[in-house]
């Protein structure tokens, strides 16, 4: 690819721009001479190959320094709109209707180049204003007017070039591009949607457990109305992009017609995927902040209560004090008007246990006000620790499509034969920024040759200076992919561990490098709890050994569980419901339920089931659907134990007897097959019993000598249910509904037996 090539691929709309002035005409026709104007300017418009959503008339005596609105009330990032400056129309009546003209030349430029020098007067003011560290609610309106004024600058920039190239005022290099400033912005109302969507998911919680504040509402009011208003904005960058892109696209794929021998016609970007692989990590680090949050929240909540309770106890307390110290001694109590030490030790014996029976009266109030709040607490933190583990669990991927990732190739390293990029990445309430690079000979598949070959060198640096604009300039060419993981000790920071990166060339859909990278990057949110401690500050009246948090491993490990347990922190039946988790939380550790649990299972080890190997032998009653025969035989059964599921061996031996004939018939079988086997206890010795197998059988014909006369190999599968009855000595009695399909005919019956386990 030589120099030359680039002016091709160059995706920026000034590249296409021609290199000499002209007049630029727009033609139109209409029934009135009004509707043929205003085809013939939407005509002019679009000879400049620029995209907005209204133009505004105005007349050849416009002195060009009106302002461009490109706003809507809270500035609309789609509302850009052009001011069509001394403009030259001609109108004549023609079949019927009007046919009109509308033209521009040099001699307009002026007009054009004046709203440019507003513009980037106004950009230069707007973008010195932004302070990257500041706080983002109040600079989102600048981060909006810059947009909006970099989108006009560029469309009144492509006018004034195609009517003169060589306009000073078109060729100033502006301070940011507005692919810059949207990547940032995006990035910024990520970072607060995050937050917002934490402090939305907590204050939901509150309200669902009825401790939510006015003054909470209206916050939860205003974080709802934030975050419609980030989705609106966010779906208008998307817009954007997704316009922007097709129209370079397009203009891509048109100037490729003209160089088809050295690029592939077709252009697969468009089916490149945004997002690949679970993205719920984002969801989880908010679900877990905003239930750290939830968790303080029911703290404080239960704080207020057991404080007016203790108030409540305390000023009981005082009174009761008063009562005493002001009560007479009686006379057999005092000694020279003095009560004696015994009458006054009695008396505070007496007062002590006055006040111990305040305590009782107040203390099971605040034991309970505490116990609902603890069964809240630790079904909060149940499904927050799953979260946890299912991030740190999770291996992440993100892309270069999608609205978190912002790429662009910012060097080519000549020495190195690397393309260099910089991808930053918006994770939780940080942006991230990586380094990844691209290796040539990867990219165009072509060896870099040796410098002394001067003319094959030269050819190589110009081919790679040609991909570096190109790649700079149309990003989608390319598609960056990053793996990451997140760890976390349940704290409120978290390690973000990259590990790898892909790169793909959009235009042949081929994956041209992947290599391993190892960064780490930390994400840190403001907290004062920790997901495991559920002290409070007024707990003088509570009796805290019975509350002792035990995770339970069965809560949140998935959507609807972790649904199930939102769900009992809140609603008509929560308090109900809470109440009985809790105590659930309080009979479960209490010894005498570890003894019960401890002797049960030291029964069961004693008894049948807990042996190594278990012999069964049935004797069972079948038939066939018709009833046209009654078939005996046994079942025998090996099975080694493994706790309440085992395997084994079973074997069928079946003879059949036709109804009212006591001669043998035919045909008889033989089965065999490993079986899968189901024993739970009901009691000590009474145990359910299933099993299922599928195996080979034989059919076989039977004469009054017992000798074979053919034989027949099928396969076969049975399956028996019932009850045992075993004793601790290991002997049991089985009865058992019995079914086997055996030569593609179904038996049904019953069996009995015995079983003997060793």
């Amino acid at each position: 690819m030589k120099k030359a090539v680039l002016a091709v691929f160059l995706l920026f709309a000034a590249s296409l721009i021609p290199l000499c002035a002209g007049t630029v005409t727009g033609t139109g026709w209409g029934e009135t001479e009004e509707a043929a104007l205003q085809n013939s300017r939407a005509d002019l418009i679009s000879r400049f190959s620029i995209n907005i959503s209204s133009v505004t008339y105005a007349s050849a005596e416009d002195d060009g320094y009106g302002a461009s609105s490109s706003s809507l009330g809270s500035y609309s990032l789609q509302s850009s709109s052009f001011n069509l400056l001394g403009v030259q129309e001609e109108t004549e009546r023609q079949n019927g209707g009007y046919f009109a003209t509308s033209s521009l030349t040099e001699a307009q430029a002026p007009l054009y180049e004046a709203q440019l020098n507003n513009l980037y007067s106004t950009i230069s003011s707007l973008y010195a204003s932004l302070d990257s560290d500041g706080d983002f609610a109040s600079q989102k309106n600048t981060y909006l007017r810059l947009i909006s004024a970099l989108r006009d600058y560029e469309i009144y920039q492509i006018v004034v070039l195609q009517l003169n190239p060589s306009s000073s005022a078109a060729a100033r290099m502006l301070p940011v591009t507005r692919t810059v400033i949207e990547a940032e912005y995006q990035s910024r109302l990520l970072v607060e949607n995050s937050n917002t969507s934490i402090t939305v998911t907590n204050l939901q919680q509150q309200a669902q457990m009825g401790i939510l504040s006015i003054q909470g509402e209206q916050e939860l009011k205003e974080a709802l109305a934030q975050l419609e208003e980030n989705r609106k904005q966010q779906e208008e960058l998307q817009a954007l992009a997704e316009q922007d892109y097709s129209m370079r696209r397009e203009e891509f794929q048109q100037s490729m017609a003209a160089t088809i021998s050295q690029l592939q016609a077709e252009f697969d970007a468009a089916n490149v995927s945004a997002v690949t692989g679970d993205m719920s990590y984002s969801q989880l680090i908010n679900n877990i902040e905003a239930n750290r949050a939830t968790l303080q929240a029911i703290k404080d909540s239960v704080n207020s209560q057991l404080r007016n309770i203790e108030n409540a106890y305390d000023d009981a307390v005082s009174e009761l004090r008063r009562k005493y110290e002001i009560m007479p001694y009686e006379a057999n109590e005092m000694i020279n008007g003095q009560p004696t030490v015994s009458a006054r030790r009695y008396r505070e014996q007496v007062l002590e246990a006055e006040i111990e029976n305040l305590r009782g009266q107040y203390a099971p109030q605040a034991n309970a006000v505490y116990q609902e709040a603890f069964a809240r607490m630790s079904a909060l933190t149940d499904y927050s620790l799953s979260y946890v583990d299912q991030l740190r669990k999770g291996r992440f991927t993100l892309n270069s499509f999608a609205p978190e990732v912002n790429t662009y190739i910012d060097s080519y390293a000549e020495a190195a034969k690397l393309f260099s990029g910089v991808a930053e990445i918006t994770i939780g309430n940080e942006v991230i920024t990586l380094y990844f690079r691209i290796p040539y000979e990867n990219w165009t598949g072509e060896s870099v040759p040796s410098q002394g070959d001067i003319s094959a060198y030269s050819m190589y640096r110009d081919n790679a200076y040609d991909w570096f604009e190109i790649m700079r300039e149309f990003p989608e060419i390319y598609t960056v992919e990053f793996e990451f993981t997140i760890s976390n000790d349940y704290s409120s920071t978290y390690e973000v561990n990259f590990h790898r990166f892909s790169i793909t060339r959009n235009d042949t859909g081929e994956e041209v490098f992947s290599t391993s990278i190892d960064q780490t990057d930390t994400l840190s949110y403001p907290s004062r709890t920790s997901l495991t401690d559920f002290s409070v500050t007024y707990d003088e009246l509570l009796d805290m050994s019975q509350f002792k948090y035990a995770r339970n491993s069965g809560s949140g490990q998935n959507a609807d569980t972790a649904s199930s347990a939102q769900n009992a922190l809140s609603g008509k039946s929560g308090q109900d419901d809470a109440a009985s988790a809790a105590e659930a939380v309080q009979d479960n550790r209490t010894d005498e339920k570890k003894k019960e649990k401890s002797s049960f299972s030291k029964k069961l080890e004693d008894g049948y089931l807990y042996r190594r190997f278990i012999i069964d032998a049935e004797v069972s009653a079948l038939t066939t659907s018709d009833f046209d025969s009654f078939w005996t035989g046994a079942w025998v059964s090996i099975i080694p134990k493994v706790n309440f599921f085992s395997v084994g061996v079973q074997g069928t031996f079946l003879v059949d007897i036709p109804i009212g004939s006591n001669a043998l018939a035919s045909p008889s079988h033989i089965y065999i097959g490993p079986s899968l086997n189901l024993m739970y206890p009901v009691s000590h010795s009474l145990y359910i019993y299933a099993a299922v197998s599928a195996g080979g059988g034989m059919r076989y014909n039977m004469e009054g000598d017992f000798k074979f006369d053919s034989n027949l190999l099928y396969f076969g599968a049975a399956g028996s249910a019932g009850v045992i009855y075993g004793t601790s000595s290991g002997f049991g009695i089985k009865v058992s509904g019995n079914a086997a399909w055996l030569d593609n005919e179904l038996y049904f019956g019953a069996s009995a037996g015995f079983s003997m386990s060793f």
